[in-house]
């Protein structure tokens, strides 16, 4: 799976954890499970989005010094 299909996997199964939270809310009922599934994902998702983020850069950083590297010859 890719990264960016990873990201926006997280994303469904937070809005799904986000509506089990909003209906035991408004139940009156405890959500610590699902408030620890939420921090989770949350992590999973700003460490995807980190990755994501270094991989772009890297790929700059690979195409700039390929290029100069070509001046440079």
């Amino acid at each position: 799976m890719s990264r960016s299909a990873t990201i926006k996997t997280i994303y469904k199964e937070l809005d799904k954890v986000n509506d089990a939270i909003d209906m035991k809310i408004l139940k009156g009922l405890s959500y610590a499970k699902e408030a620890h599934q939420h921090k989770f994902l949350l992590s999973c998702l700003t460490q995807a989005k980190r990755e994501e983020e270094l991989n772009r850069s890297m790929g700059f950083i690979n195409k700039f010094s390929h290029m100069m590297t070509s001046f440079i010859l």
